[in-house]
């Protein structure tokens, strides 16, 4: 993931170590030039799929390009993304607003801005900013290539090419194969390189050395419907689609107002007037090289409490239920109580846990089994926090 402030004249140098062709195209982003030139692809690029001129085996190239609108910008290869965005060559480009001392500042509280009518801003505070890259893998395919790997290298063993379904490799020693995409069937389904529940791992996690951001949205519940002082402001989830098809991101509990799509805020401009054109979702449909940044608060509208505002159902005693790992004991924000002596927990202080999920349920699942995949979690912490 790279940040960058609006307005930045933004310098990026791929150099090319592997062994095929490769290219970086930036959704969203005018201007762009690929070692002074243009980056657009030419009429042979198109033929050949890709979606900007490549950059041969060893070879490396500049691209410049001015960050003129804040939002959220994905990055991938534009040569045979197809497959090589399954390998991984997938990144998130944040462009922060111009002036917003989020830019500098180690911490801070700006929410609302300045401007307090500006419902839309991509200000934010920096603790409760959360990415989403969106994407899947099909096994069969990285066999097919890994066939291809050992045979441009000598160690090709009998068969290689027999273990996926549409697989050829072209037998010469070089670094070429086919694959049928009519066959492609992706099995696992990550948000940020990672599955659930790997997904809720912490930032940085040491057993995630190569996928280091969590997916756990972290929030604690907002007063009122607009942001006011010593209300908690909401948690900005940047969504990425670094996949082939269309991606239904589904938060329980509460809607998502989506505040920006492809790096542009979500408003209507009719020479006059700028119109706040937000909507609130349960579902975020995130589009193939897409992006969308949504605004997700929690409001305790019921402000359920023990002593004075009771649920009125009895918990039912601890012998005749299974808790979960992440529950609390308590149907109350902000209490606990005992678990078994033999229990897991991780509840930390009463907070709520809520799924948030794929709604194309198939990839919420690791090679079909479910509760995987495209799925993690939003935590909702008592006011001021644990």
């Amino acid at each position: 993931m790279t940040g960058v402030n609006q307005g930045d004249k933004v310098t990026i140098t791929l150099k090319n170590h592997l062994p095929t062709s490769t290219s970086i195209v930036f959704h969203g982003i005018t201007g762009v030039a690929k070692d002074g030139g243009s980056a657009l692809p030419s009429a042979t690029d198109l033929v050949n799929g890709d979606l900007t001129p490549s950059v041969a085996a060893g070879g490396s190239a500049t691209y410049t390009f001015t960050a003129d609108n804040a939002g959220t910008y994905l990055y991938e290869s534009g040569t045979n993304p197809e497959v090589q965005d399954q390998m991984g060559l997938i990144g998130a480009l944040i462009v922060r607003p111009a002036g917003d001392p989020c830019t500098t500042a180690t911490t801070c509280t700006v929410y609302p801005p300045a401007a307090a009518t500006d419902t839309v801003s991509t200000t934010f505070e920096r603790d409760r900013e959360f990415v989403h890259v969106l994407s899947e893998i099909d096994p069969d395919l990285h066999q097919c290539l890994e066939s291809a790997m050992r045979e441009s290298t000598g160690l090709a063993q009998t068969g290689d090419a027999l273990f996926t379904t549409g697989c050829s490799v072209d037998g010469t020693g070089a670094l070429t194969f086919a694959y049928d995409m009519t066959k492609y069937k992706p099995r696992y389904f990550m948000i940020n390189g990672r599955s659930f529940p790997d997904t809720i791992a912490p930032n940085n996690s040491e057993k995630l050395p190569g996928q280091p951001y969590s997916a756990l949205v972290h929030v604690q519940p907002r007063i009122t419907e607009l942001s006011s002082v010593g209300d908690s402001a909401p948690a900005l989830v940047r969504y990425l689609n670094a996949g082939p098809v269309s991606y239904p991101f589904h938060p329980h509990v509460e809607n998502e107002k989506i505040v920006g799509q492809d790096g542009r805020k979500v408003v209507s401009v009719d020479g006059v007037d700028v119109t706040d054109i937000t909507q609130d979702l349960f579902s975020v449909v995130v589009p193939p090289g897409g992006t969308m940044d949504a605004f997700f608060s929690w409001k305790d509208a019921e402000a359920w409490a023990p002593s004075s505002n009771e649920i009125g159902v009895a918990v039912p005693q601890q012998q005749d239920r299974k808790d979960g790992a992440f529950w609390s004991g308590s149907p109350y924000l902000g209490f606990k109580t005992p678990g078994k002596s033999v229990a897991t927990s991780f509840n930390e202080c009463g907070e709520y846990y809520n799924v948030a999920h794929s709604h194309a349920l198939f990839q919420a699942t690791n090679y079909g089994a479910s509760m995987g995949g495209m799925l993690t979690m939003i935590r909702i912490d008592p006011p001021g926090g644990c």
